[in-house]
């Protein structure tokens, strides 16, 4: 089997190498970001996005920042600390620039909280970026193994509806949702995997299926309202999507459309299986109505490129993600376990 592995972010010498994710599937541009200001514009036009990248972009982004700068310890320190305000004003990816500030924050604060000379904190920085990089694959390995337990032990080879993008591209590599499409591929149990396209990005149709097409997984793109009728043609064994927020009870935040998904598989009998990381479990949440929801600016729905898809006299419902009930929900995986 021809397979071309995806690394989404890499380390190369002195610095990154990225994949434009704005740019599939036309392309594969691999961008090399050698100054931090570069990071942030490339999280700021989409070109890294998912919160697991986002994370790790951010280490190795304080890498970039710690990689000129020597002699005293605290202004080494308040160096790194101002890295977090040059993410403010930017006006687009407000979430990801969100999420990439909370762990330079948390990464700044680790270094000040240890004692060192400059040079044992950059060692100490590189150290945790690297350890971040690895548990954040095994992570994933542990997903795609504990979702093998939950999904239907059928003798014919499964065919698996995933909604959203939960790849190497959303990860660190090998993914969450799609994690688990390689690992059946890898044992010769999936027959074919069907991604949604999700609007309004299409991440689906333009990444995940993507992801798929490079390593010669059986894949089919479906539109997101052709989703009930091939459940209802007996093509979907199971749903896998991921979460970008769980509640205490089991309600799952996940990409706008989920929760229809859901409503269609238990119409049809289809287990619906949520794979996550235990970090997205927030237990001081009681029920979904707690979660905070992503809002999308109007424009990202109503424009593609540089056409207006509806008239501009009209309001346009902007929410980026749903909620699903938990008593929708066959199982949520995670790496300790499942639920």
């Amino acid at each position: 089997m021809n397979r071309q592995h995806i690394y989404p972010l890499v380390w190369h010498q002195d610095h990154l190498l990225v994949i434009d994710q704005t740019r599939l599937p036309r392309e594969l541009s691999i961008i090399a970001v050698r100054r931090f200001d570069d990071l942030i514009e490339a999280i700021d036009r989409g070109i890294i996005q998912g919160a697991d990248l986002l994370q790790l972009a951010a280490g190795y982004g304080l890498c970039l920042l710690a990689s000129d700068q020597s002699g005293d310890r605290s202004l080494f320190l308040d160096y790194l600390g101002q890295g977090g305000q040059r993410t403010e004003g930017r006006s687009r990816a407000t979430v990801a620039l969100g999420l990439f500030r909370q762990e330079l924050d948390r990464l700044v604060r680790t270094l000040t909280d240890t004692e060192g000379t400059v040079p044992e904190l950059k060692s100490l920085l590189w150290q945790l970026v690297q350890d971040s990089h690895r548990s954040g694959l095994q992570r994933c390995y542990a997903l795609a193994e504990a979702a093998l337990e939950v999904l239907p032990r059928k003798t014919e080879a499964l065919g698996l509806l995933v909604y959203g993008n939960g790849g190497s591209l959303a990860t660190v590599g090998y993914g969450t949702s799609l994690g688990v499409v390689r690992r059946l591929w890898e044992q010769e149990r999936l027959g074919q995997v069907y991604v949604a396209e999700v609007r309004p990005q299409l991440q689906g149709a333009q990444v995940a299926a993507w992801e798929c097409a490079q390593e010669g997984i059986a894949v089919t793109v479906v539109a997101d309202n052709a989703v009930a009728m091939l459940m209802q043609q007996g093509e979907v064994d199971a749903v896998i999507v991921g979460a970008t927020a769980i509640a205490a009870n089991g309600d799952v935040a996940h990409v706008m459309g989920t929760y229809g998904v859901a409503l269609a598989a238990q119409a049809h009998g289809v287990p619906f299986v949520v794979v996550a990381p235990q970090a997205v479990i927030q237990s001081d949440r009681s029920t979904g109505q707690d979660l905070d929801l992503v809002e999308l600016p109007g424009e990202i729905w109503s424009q593609w490129q540089d056409l207006s898809l509806y008239p501009s006299e009209v309001a346009i419902y902007s929410r980026g993600e749903d909620l699903t009930p938990h008593k929708l929900v066959t199982a949520i995986v995670t790496e300790n376990g499942v639920y």
